[in-house]
């Protein structure tokens, strides 16, 4: 008895010192905060773009369009601007599910009125930003599918069908977030904007930000590239600009996407 009251002392003396009778709970793993979208982006307004030459309906126009059910995306519009050689086309696309990146529309198929074929493809979404791609749409946020159909008239489209969707992979958490503040006119066919980072550190934008320009009629007319910018410290200001688009109609003002 002597003997097993001093096993269940010296049992006791070992696990008190090594922590174990008083052994703190595991600490959960601090999740992510959601994705709340929205972090790159903004509708600025300010003197009119273009050289005004030109009617918007000239050059402008909406699309029929069909998709399947998605209980996450819907196509709310689509337009189609001419600029020579070819159409640029603008597919608006809100989000009603759970925020996605890498959001594609697979087989955009553009028809002429008499139900012929003109062209198919892919189209990647333009959005806002996790770590790795401006793809992403939060929950309620919409983005843009832009592209350019080459070698398609733009009297002969007269609608769109989307085959399916492809809704990507969850955002991965960013401390991205730059801010388009205003745009300036450096001349008919160029202008630059001034965008504030947000972020908790310096950081840059890259050649792949995007801008839409409007008419007052909220038509999508044209879209772009901005330049890039150099590293820029948190709570500073960057400019980008675009110097090389063709505007024969007037803007009123442009949606800028960051990235």
């Amino acid at each position: 008895m002597t003997r097993l009251l001093l096993y269940i002392y010296l049992l006791s003396a070992l696990l008190t010192g090594c922590g174990g009778g008083n052994v703190p709970p595991a600490t959960a793993p601090t999740p992510d905060p959601p994705f709340l979208g929205w972090n790159n982006r903004a509708v600025l307004s300010g003197s009119p773009l273009g050289y005004g030459t030109m009617l918007t309906s000239h050059f402008v126009k909406s699309l029929p369009f069909s998709h399947p059910f998605s209980p996450a995306l819907v196509v709310s519009a689509a337009y189609a601007s001419d600029f020579g050689g070819g159409v640029n086309y603008f597919i608006r696309i809100h989000n009603y599910g759970p925020a996605r990146c890498f959001i594609q529309l697979l087989n955009v198929r553009f028809y002429n009125s008499a139900n012929v074929l003109l062209l198919s493809k892919n189209a990647y979404i333009t959005g806002s930003r996790d770590m790795y791609t401006n793809t992403c749409l939060a929950t309620n946020e919409y983005g843009y599918a832009l592209g350019i159909a080459l070698g398609v008239a733009w009297s002969d489209v007269a609608y769109i069908t989307v085959d399916d969707f492809s809704l990507g992979l969850p955002p991965t958490s960013t401390s991205f977030s730059w801010s388009p503040i205003t745009y300036s006119i450096i001349s008919p066919n160029s202008f630059f904007v001034t965008a504030l980072n947000n972020g908790p550190v310096a950081s840059s934008l890259s050649s792949t930000s995007m801008h839409i320009l409007f008419d007052s009629n909220n038509r999508p007319l044209d879209w772009g590239f901005l330049s890039s910018s150099p590293s820029t410290p948190a709570g500073n200001t960057a400019l980008v600009s675009d110097d090389f688009f063709l505007l024969y109609g007037t803007a009123a003002k442009m949606e800028v996407f960051l990235n």
